[in-house]
């Protein structure tokens, strides 16, 4: 007969599948053996595809179904998934440049634990200015400090429940700053441009641009900017 061997380093809490470790996660938590059976019926289709379902006497079954399941997971969908990107990188270098310098492409492949600042967002999108020396400048200008105050302002939690990742998903559809940038340079317009006098704020998500509007106060354009990102449904649109 032929033994299995377990990898015991496997870990339920880095299945990647949420429905899937949360069902394991409820038979390994149970209290009983009666419990477990019943959370493994309740996941049984899941396990049933990982070949891992079947009926346990105790609790050290119940451990050794949860490992097994957990390690199918990983050995029969994730290692030839993970294994197949490899081959890939390594037609350019790339592989190899990962092993020897891991840290310098973290940015690439793990979400980063960076905070938004309301700098990141003030260098991020450069206003498209009308000529110097023009009403529409001097506008133009006195509207752009208002956004960058209320940026900092929103940084300071001044402006609850708006969030620096807010106005970025409202922009872009992204909470944060991809490692590699925008295909385009964010822009800010503004609203006047165009003969509008909408007091909200606008966004096109394809190009990353947020259209200001025009408030001749800061108080108006803090209330309409918050008003925007709180009512936009999903992004770009309030």
């Amino acid at each position: 007969m032929l033994t299995r061997t377990m990898n015991p380093s496997v870990a339920v809490s880095e299945i990647p599948n949420t429905e899937l470790r949360e069902r394991l996660e409820k038979i390994q938590n149970a209290d009983t053996t009666e419990e477990a059976r019943l959370a493994i019926f309740e996941a049984s289709e899941s396990i049933s595809i990982l070949g891992a379902f079947r009926y346990i006497k105790n609790l050290e079954e119940r451990d050794i179904l949860v490992l097994e399941a957990a390690q199918d997971y990983f050995e029969g969908r994730v290692k030839p998934g993970l294994e197949q990107f490899v081959d890939g990188l390594q037609i350019l270098g790339l592989a190899e440049g990962i092993r020897l310098n891991p840290s310098q492409f973290e940015g690439l492949f793990l979400k980063s634990s960076k905070l938004l600042m309301a700098k990141d967002l003030i260098d991020l999108f450069h206003p498209v200015l009308s000529p110097r020396g023009s009403n529409l400048r001097r506008e133009e200008n006195r509207v752009l400090c208002f956004w960058r105050d209320w940026l900092i302002n929103v940084e300071g939690g001044r402006c609850k429940p708006v969030t620096l990742e807010r106005v970025l998903i409202f922009a872009s559809g992204l909470d944060r700053l991809p490692p590699l940038g925008f295909r385009a340079p964010p822009s800010l317009e503004f609203l006047h441009a165009a003969g509008c006098k909408r007091p909200l704020p606008e966004a096109n998500t394809c190009s990353v641009c947020i259209r200001l509007p025009m408030h001749s106060t800061y108080d108006d354009f803090e209330n309409w900017m918050n008003s925007a990102i709180i009512q936009a449904p999903t992004f770009g649109l309030a």
